[in-house]
């Protein structure tokens, strides 16, 4: 799916520079005026994310700026709302609860279908911390609790138009974790695909 993903960023990613020739003249010699687009935008994110055999949602929100009609820059923070990924403990014999939190920085290189519809290429490379809930209360030195991990976040996102400032998007994305050094936990662990539905405001 990595290189289908990557094949179709390239894709996007020179149709995007090509839609608009130097004084807005178009691939076929006609002069054309596009919209400007908002400055800035603002979206709530909510994510599905198959990890430890299992999916958690994943919630937050992301702002940032148009640089033009075709890139879109950005920051998002997210948090793992839900508190059914478990890690094993074979010392203790029993499952310790994961806790995720992260940031990210935002990149989008968009594609437009219609007036309606749009398809974007991000790039969303992040530091996070993950944790097990309640770690401390087993008795277990809080030093080794909580651990940073590094990650990138490609992925497809296909938004809709539904009024003149808000869109909807339906993506998939593929995390890959590095770093992670916490007791029980691998890269493996949270590292794999992420399913996406955001709304979006701003002048796109």
């Amino acid at each position: 799916m990595k290189p289908i993903i990557l094949i179709l960023f390239l894709l996007i990613f020179n149709s995007s520079f090509a839609q608009r020739l130097p004084g807005g003249v178009s691939p076929d010699g006609e002069y054309q005026t596009e919209k400007k687009r908002n400055n800035f935008y603002a979206g709530f994110v909510a994510k599905g994310a198959n990890f430890l055999n299992d999916w958690g949602l994943e919630i937050g929100g992301k702002v940032g700026a148009n640089l033009n009609n075709s890139v879109v820059l950005g920051i998002g923070f997210y948090s793992l709302l839900t508190r059914n990924l478990k890690v094993w403990d074979s010392f203790r014999s029993r499952n310790n609860i994961l806790v995720l939190g992260y940031g990210t920085i935002e990149t989008e290189f968009s594609h437009k279908i219609s007036d309606n519809l749009r398809i974007s290429f991000n790039f969303a490379p992040g530091l996070g911390r993950a944790d097990y809930q309640n770690f401390s209360a087993y008795g277990i030195d809080n030093t080794s609790s909580g651990d940073w991990f590094f990650f990138v976040e490609p992925g497809l996102v296909l938004n809709w138009k539904v009024s003149d400032i808000f869109w909807l998007g339906i993506g998939y994305h593929y995390r890959s974790t590095f770093g992670v050094n916490l007791t029980g936990l691998k890269n493996s662990d949270i590292s794999g695909s992420i399913l996406s539905l955001s709304i979006s405001t701003g002048n796109f």
